[in-house]
Protein backbone atom coordinates (compact mmCIF):
# COMPACT_ATOMS: atom_id res chain seq x y z
CA UNK A 1 0.00 0.00 0.00
CA UNK A 2 2.75 2.42 1.01
CA UNK A 3 4.67 1.62 -2.18
CA UNK A 4 1.64 2.42 -4.34
CA UNK A 5 1.11 5.77 -2.52
CA UNK A 6 4.79 6.68 -2.91
CA UNK A 7 4.65 5.89 -6.63
CA UNK A 8 1.60 8.13 -7.09
CA UNK A 9 3.31 11.06 -5.29
CA UNK A 10 6.45 10.70 -7.43
CA UNK A 11 4.34 10.67 -10.61
CA UNK A 12 2.56 13.88 -9.58
CA UNK A 13 5.86 15.63 -8.82
CA UNK A 14 7.22 14.64 -12.22
CA UNK A 15 4.17 16.21 -13.91
CA UNK A 16 4.60 19.49 -11.98
CA UNK A 17 8.28 19.65 -12.87
CA UNK A 18 7.46 19.15 -16.55
CA UNK A 19 4.92 22.02 -16.50
CA UNK A 20 7.29 24.36 -14.71
CA UNK A 21 10.08 23.83 -17.23
CA UNK A 22 7.96 24.15 -20.37
CA UNK A 23 9.04 27.23 -22.41
CA UNK A 24 7.11 29.48 -24.79
CA UNK A 25 7.84 28.61 -28.44
CA UNK A 26 9.74 31.17 -30.49
CA UNK A 27 6.71 31.67 -32.72
CA UNK A 28 4.84 33.27 -29.79
CA UNK A 29 7.39 36.08 -29.41
CA UNK A 30 6.14 39.65 -30.06
CA UNK A 31 6.51 41.11 -33.54
CA UNK A 32 9.61 43.08 -34.51
CA UNK A 33 9.88 46.71 -33.40
CA UNK A 34 8.61 49.48 -35.62
CA UNK A 35 10.95 51.99 -37.18
CA UNK A 36 12.20 54.66 -34.82
CA UNK A 37 10.63 58.11 -34.91
CA UNK A 38 12.07 61.59 -35.13
CA UNK A 39 12.47 61.99 -31.41
CA UNK A 40 13.03 58.58 -29.91
CA UNK A 41 14.88 55.35 -30.66
CA UNK A 42 13.09 51.99 -31.11
CA UNK A 43 11.18 51.02 -27.99
CA UNK A 44 11.54 47.64 -26.28
CA UNK A 45 9.00 45.01 -27.26
CA UNK A 46 7.03 44.00 -24.19
CA UNK A 47 3.44 43.88 -23.13
CA UNK A 48 2.75 46.23 -20.21
CA UNK A 49 1.11 44.71 -17.16
CA UNK A 50 -2.56 45.75 -17.35
CA UNK A 51 -4.39 47.18 -14.35
CA UNK A 52 -8.05 48.29 -14.40
CA UNK A 53 -7.49 51.67 -12.74
CA UNK A 54 -5.44 53.50 -10.14
CA UNK A 55 -2.09 55.25 -9.77
CA UNK A 56 1.26 54.03 -11.03
CA UNK A 57 4.64 55.43 -9.94
CA UNK A 58 7.77 54.34 -11.74
CA UNK A 59 11.48 55.24 -11.58
CA UNK A 60 13.60 53.50 -14.18
CA UNK A 61 16.66 53.87 -16.38
CA UNK A 62 14.90 51.86 -19.10
CA UNK A 63 11.60 52.42 -20.94
CA UNK A 64 8.71 50.95 -18.96
CA UNK A 65 4.95 50.83 -19.58
CA UNK A 66 1.75 50.28 -17.65
CA UNK A 67 -1.59 49.59 -19.28
CA UNK A 68 -4.47 51.23 -17.41
CA UNK A 69 -7.79 50.44 -19.07
CA UNK A 70 -7.52 51.28 -22.77
CA UNK A 71 -4.54 53.62 -22.24
CA UNK A 72 -0.85 52.84 -21.94
CA UNK A 73 1.29 55.17 -19.81
CA UNK A 74 4.85 54.99 -21.04
CA UNK A 75 7.92 55.98 -19.03
CA UNK A 76 9.91 56.55 -22.19
CA UNK A 77 13.48 57.13 -21.01
CA UNK A 78 15.78 56.87 -24.00
CA UNK A 79 18.62 54.37 -23.97
CA UNK A 80 21.88 56.04 -23.00
CA UNK A 81 20.25 59.12 -21.45
CA UNK A 82 21.78 60.04 -18.06
CA UNK A 83 20.01 59.25 -14.79
CA UNK A 84 16.66 57.56 -14.10
CA UNK A 85 13.25 58.69 -15.31
CA UNK A 86 10.57 59.08 -12.63
CA UNK A 87 6.88 59.60 -13.41
CA UNK A 88 3.49 59.18 -11.72
CA UNK A 89 0.44 58.18 -13.75
CA UNK A 90 -3.02 58.79 -12.26
CA UNK A 91 -6.67 59.50 -13.15
CA UNK A 92 -7.04 56.04 -14.69
CA UNK A 93 -4.08 56.67 -16.97
CA UNK A 94 -5.24 60.04 -18.31
CA UNK A 95 -2.68 62.09 -16.31
CA UNK A 96 1.12 61.92 -16.02
CA UNK A 97 3.42 63.99 -13.78
CA UNK A 98 7.20 64.05 -14.29
CA UNK A 99 8.76 63.69 -10.84
CA UNK A 100 12.44 64.29 -11.56
CA UNK A 101 14.46 66.66 -13.72
CA UNK A 102 16.12 65.19 -16.79
CA UNK A 103 19.79 65.83 -17.43
CA UNK A 104 20.68 67.08 -20.91
CA UNK A 105 21.82 64.49 -23.40
CA UNK A 106 22.01 64.22 -27.17
CA UNK A 107 18.74 65.78 -28.25
CA UNK A 108 15.44 64.71 -26.72
CA UNK A 109 15.97 62.42 -23.71
CA UNK A 110 12.37 61.42 -22.88
CA UNK A 111 8.82 61.30 -24.22
CA UNK A 112 6.70 60.04 -21.30
CA UNK A 113 3.48 59.52 -23.20
CA UNK A 114 -0.18 58.76 -22.64
CA UNK A 115 -0.80 56.37 -25.54
CA UNK A 116 -3.66 54.58 -27.25
CA UNK A 117 -4.12 52.49 -30.38
CA UNK A 118 -1.78 49.87 -31.82
CA UNK A 119 1.89 49.67 -30.83
CA UNK A 120 4.31 46.75 -31.11
CA UNK A 121 3.66 46.04 -27.41
CA UNK A 122 -0.08 46.81 -27.03
CA UNK A 123 -3.29 47.06 -29.04
CA UNK A 124 -6.63 48.32 -27.73
CA UNK A 125 -9.23 49.54 -30.28
CA UNK A 126 -11.50 51.25 -27.73
CA UNK A 127 -10.72 54.74 -29.09
CA UNK A 128 -11.09 53.76 -32.74
CA UNK A 129 -7.48 52.97 -33.67
CA UNK A 130 -6.07 51.46 -35.76
CA UNK A 131 -8.25 52.67 -38.63
CA UNK A 132 -7.81 53.62 -42.29
CA UNK A 133 -7.13 57.33 -42.78
CA UNK A 134 -10.56 58.06 -44.28
CA UNK A 135 -12.35 56.24 -41.42
CA UNK A 136 -10.65 57.85 -38.42
CA UNK A 137 -13.18 59.42 -36.03
CA UNK A 138 -10.84 59.91 -33.07
CA UNK A 139 -10.34 63.28 -31.38
CA UNK A 140 -8.13 64.33 -28.49
CA UNK A 141 -8.53 66.89 -25.70
CA UNK A 142 -5.24 67.76 -23.96
CA UNK A 143 -4.23 69.92 -21.00
CA UNK A 144 -0.65 70.73 -20.05
CA UNK A 145 1.09 72.59 -17.25
CA UNK A 146 4.05 74.91 -17.73
CA UNK A 147 7.34 74.96 -15.85
CA UNK A 148 11.12 75.20 -16.16
CA UNK A 149 12.97 73.17 -18.73
CA UNK A 150 13.39 72.75 -22.45
CA UNK A 151 10.43 70.91 -23.96
CA UNK A 152 7.72 70.72 -26.59
CA UNK A 153 4.24 69.32 -25.91
CA UNK A 154 2.86 67.43 -28.89
CA UNK A 155 0.54 64.64 -29.94
CA UNK A 156 2.48 62.00 -31.87
CA UNK A 157 0.44 60.24 -34.58
CA UNK A 158 1.88 57.19 -36.36
CA UNK A 159 0.73 55.92 -39.75
CA UNK A 160 1.61 52.75 -41.64
CA UNK A 161 0.61 50.59 -44.57
CA UNK A 162 0.15 47.69 -42.18
CA UNK A 163 -2.92 45.49 -42.57
CA UNK A 164 -4.99 44.06 -39.75
CA UNK A 165 -2.23 41.57 -38.95
CA UNK A 166 1.53 41.53 -39.23
CA UNK A 167 4.37 43.59 -37.75
CA UNK A 168 4.10 47.37 -37.83
CA UNK A 169 6.03 49.29 -40.46
CA UNK A 170 5.52 53.01 -39.95
CA UNK A 171 5.83 55.21 -43.04
CA UNK A 172 4.53 58.56 -41.73
CA UNK A 173 4.63 60.45 -38.45
CA UNK A 174 2.56 63.52 -37.65
CA UNK A 175 3.15 65.73 -34.61
CA UNK A 176 0.59 68.28 -33.40
CA UNK A 177 2.27 70.77 -31.04
CA UNK A 178 0.27 73.01 -28.71
CA UNK A 179 2.78 74.39 -26.12
CA UNK A 180 6.56 74.74 -25.69
CA UNK A 181 9.21 76.35 -23.49
CA UNK A 182 12.79 77.16 -24.47
CA UNK A 183 12.06 75.69 -27.89
CA UNK A 184 11.99 77.39 -31.29
CA UNK A 185 9.37 75.76 -33.54
CA UNK A 186 10.55 74.16 -36.73
CA UNK A 187 9.94 75.98 -39.97
CA UNK A 188 6.42 75.09 -41.16
CA UNK A 189 5.56 77.34 -44.13
CA UNK A 190 1.82 76.73 -44.63
CA UNK A 191 -0.82 78.48 -42.50
CA UNK A 192 -4.12 76.58 -42.22
CA UNK A 193 -7.25 76.89 -40.12
CA UNK A 194 -9.07 74.08 -38.30
CA UNK A 195 -12.16 75.26 -36.45
CA UNK A 196 -11.20 78.40 -34.54
CA UNK A 197 -7.46 77.62 -34.45
CA UNK A 198 -4.72 78.37 -36.95
CA UNK A 199 -1.76 76.07 -37.50
CA UNK A 200 1.57 76.30 -39.26
CA UNK A 201 2.17 73.06 -41.10
CA UNK A 202 5.04 71.54 -43.07
CA UNK A 203 6.75 68.23 -43.79
CA UNK A 204 10.29 66.90 -44.23
CA UNK A 205 12.16 63.60 -44.24
CA UNK A 206 13.79 62.47 -41.00
CA UNK A 207 17.48 61.59 -40.81
CA UNK A 208 19.25 58.39 -39.81
CA UNK A 209 17.71 54.95 -39.43
CA UNK A 210 13.99 54.47 -39.85
CA UNK A 211 13.69 57.38 -42.29
CA UNK A 212 10.13 58.52 -42.91
CA UNK A 213 8.17 61.65 -43.72
CA UNK A 214 7.54 63.80 -40.64
CA UNK A 215 4.47 66.07 -40.83
CA UNK A 216 4.44 68.94 -38.31
CA UNK A 217 1.55 71.08 -37.06
CA UNK A 218 2.41 74.00 -34.73
CA UNK A 219 -0.39 76.11 -33.34
CA UNK A 220 -0.06 79.77 -34.30
CA UNK A 221 -1.02 80.73 -30.73
CA UNK A 222 0.48 78.36 -28.12
CA UNK A 223 -2.06 77.11 -25.60
CA UNK A 224 -1.98 74.70 -22.67
CA UNK A 225 -5.51 73.47 -23.44
CA UNK A 226 -6.13 72.15 -26.91
CA UNK A 227 -8.61 70.12 -28.93
CA UNK A 228 -7.03 68.06 -31.70
CA UNK A 229 -9.57 67.29 -34.41
CA UNK A 230 -7.57 64.40 -35.83
CA UNK A 231 -9.82 63.72 -38.89
CA UNK A 232 -9.56 67.40 -39.95
CA UNK A 233 -5.76 67.40 -39.52
CA UNK A 234 -5.53 64.21 -41.58
CA UNK A 235 -7.57 65.84 -44.36
CA UNK A 236 -5.10 68.73 -44.50
CA UNK A 237 -2.13 66.35 -44.66
CA UNK A 238 -3.90 64.39 -47.43
CA UNK A 239 -4.65 67.58 -49.35
CA UNK A 240 -0.91 68.39 -49.39
CA UNK A 241 -0.15 64.89 -50.71
CA UNK A 242 1.75 63.79 -47.59
CA UNK A 243 -0.54 60.86 -46.74
CA UNK A 244 -3.09 58.77 -48.63
CA UNK A 245 -6.30 56.87 -47.89
CA UNK A 246 -4.35 53.64 -48.37
CA UNK A 247 -2.56 54.28 -45.07
CA UNK A 248 -3.65 53.32 -41.56
CA UNK A 249 -3.53 55.51 -38.46
CA UNK A 250 -2.14 53.12 -35.85
CA UNK A 251 -1.69 55.10 -32.66
CA UNK A 252 -1.56 58.46 -30.92
CA UNK A 253 0.50 59.51 -27.90
CA UNK A 254 0.65 62.79 -25.99
CA UNK A 255 3.56 64.11 -23.89
CA UNK A 256 6.29 66.74 -23.77
CA UNK A 257 9.38 65.97 -25.77
CA UNK A 258 11.93 66.84 -23.08
CA UNK A 259 15.50 67.93 -23.75
CA UNK A 260 16.30 68.84 -20.11
CA UNK A 261 14.56 69.77 -16.85
CA UNK A 262 10.77 69.15 -17.00
CA UNK A 263 10.30 68.22 -13.33
CA UNK A 264 6.76 68.97 -12.19
CA UNK A 265 5.21 69.03 -15.66
CA UNK A 266 1.70 67.54 -15.50
CA UNK A 267 -0.42 66.79 -18.53
CA UNK A 268 -3.69 65.07 -19.37
CA UNK A 269 -5.06 63.46 -22.53
CA UNK A 270 -8.71 62.52 -23.13
CA UNK A 271 -9.24 60.66 -26.42
CA UNK A 272 -12.72 60.03 -27.79
CA UNK A 273 -14.24 58.17 -30.72
CA UNK A 274 -17.15 59.85 -32.52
Amino acid sequence: MRCRMLAAILAALATLTLCATTTTPASAAPAAAASSGHHYPPRPIHRPNPVPSGTWHNCSREPTSKQIGALVDHNDHFAGAPGPSCITASDNGHRITIDRNYQPGKGVVAYDAIEFGRYPYSNDPQYGLPAPVAQVRTTLHVRASSGPGYYLYDADIWLSRTGATGPLHHVREMIVANWWHGFAPYDAPHLVKVGHRRWYVGAKMTRGGGRHLLIRFFTAHPTRRAYDNVPALLRIARRHGWISNRMTVDSIGYAPECWRGCKGLTYLAFPAKH
